[in-house]
């Protein structure tokens, strides 16, 4: 699938020097999806190649906002996306070390924050914010305003009430929080409260994010094995996602995990995006 975008449609949000319009996709991280399933991308490579993207359900691209800018280190821009009731959009931007919120229409409402190593972000049932910050090892909430609320700071390590590199987050119907905690190769279910629920290790090497569906199973993209591991809620294995039948599903990634509410899996792989079943039929390939 190739197709080009007009640049003059983006021409009032575009930041100078950060990629080219249309496909291919640069190197798409992580994916949100609304309620009509339409996907929301963060879309980077190196530098100098930042957007974040809005993907029709057929793939074709409905919009992309050029609002990063460039500076210098190749981990800077967009991270992580996620949306809220109204339509609103959040995207950690690593390069400002800040939370972005846009309109529906891709406008820049706000900016909130100031984080070290900013990773993935959730909203809860309230529309606070949840954020990730990794080498900080602790996950800061905020309000819808962008205050801040209380810091749930840990100190490193893999006992239950610790944690090492904190770096995606998923949250529950009851506001329970599941963290990927990269650095001990688990995930951690946090209650409300702050008191730890449960620790549940993982068999991936190379965890990249995490997803919940509708009955709460756990749905964690493994880099280094290129398959999807699917735990249940009580933290036990109960599949792998890599083959749909003879064909290998993932040739780069998954880099990340999304589930929409029509129990459509999505996953990033090198410069296209695996969309898939739940027991991991192959349904489309955009690229």
């Amino acid at each position: 699938m190739r197709l080009a975008l007009a640049a003059a449609v983006f021409a009032a949000l575009t930041v100078a020097n950060t990629g080219p319009s249309g496909y291919p996709l640069y190197g798409p991280d992580n994916i949100a999806v609304d309620r009509s399933g339409n996907l929301f991308v963060t879309d980077h490579a190196g530098a100098n190649k930042l957007r974040l993207l809005k993907l029709a359900p057929d793939g074709k691209i409905a919009a992309e906002w050029h609002i990063f800018a460039p500076d210098g280190p190749q981990s800077s821009g967009p991270e992580d996306v996620t949306l809220d009731a109204a339509g609103f959009i959040y995207v950690t931007d690593r390069g400002a070390r800040d939370v972005v919120k846009l309109s529906p229409t891709g406008d820049v409402v706000a900016r909130f924050g100031e984080f070290h190593d900013l990773g993935h972000i959730v909203l809860d049932s309230h529309g606070d914010m949840l954020v990730c910050e990794g080498a900080a090892n602790r996950i800061t909430r905020l309000s819808p305003d962008g205050r801040v609320l209380d810091r749930r700071q840990r100190t490193k390590g893999g006992g239950l009430d610790q944690s090492y590199l904190p770096e995606s987050v998923a949250i529950d119907r009851r506001d329970n929080l599941y963290v990927l905690d990269f650095g001990n190769r688990r995930v951690l279910k946090i209650a409300p409260s702050g008191k730890t629920l449960g620790a549940f290790p993982l068999p991936a090497r190379e965890p990249a994010g995490l997803a919940l569906d509708a009955r709460e199973n756990m749905y964690v993209p493994d880099q280094a094995t290129h398959l999807i591991f699917v735990l249940a809620p009580d933290g036990t294995t109960l599949r792998s996602i890599e083959y749909d039948g003879s064909t290998e599903l993932f040739r780069n990634g998954p880099g990340g995990v999304a589930i929409d509410t029509g129990g459509n899996l999505y996953a990033p792989d090198g410069a296209a995006i695996v969309k898939l079943t739940l027991t991991g039929k192959l349904l489309a390939r955009f690229e």
